[in-house]
């Protein structure tokens, strides 16, 4: 289990960044955990911008309604 604060949230094709702050966060099990979704392609962790921020990238598959493609 985890206890952090989520500050900022955002998706843009594909990829979710998740800001979240914790003093001492373990990265490597949170990325593990997070690693353990089927619905995630990609997880890594970068710094944010004080020591106890993380910045969580995830990617996710993306999902289009049948037919959009033949829409083109």
């Amino acid at each position: 289990s985890f206890n952090y604060m989520i500050l900022d949230w955002q998706y843009q094709r594909g990829q979710l960044t998740v800001l979240i702050q914790q003093e001492n966060l373990d990265t490597r099990a949170l990325i593990e955990a997070c690693g353990k979704n089927p619905e995630f392609s990609d997880v890594r962790a970068e710094p944010g911008i004080t020591p106890n921020q993380t910045r969580l990238l995830i990617s996710l598959p993306q999902v289009t309604p049948e037919g959009a493609a033949d829409a083109q």
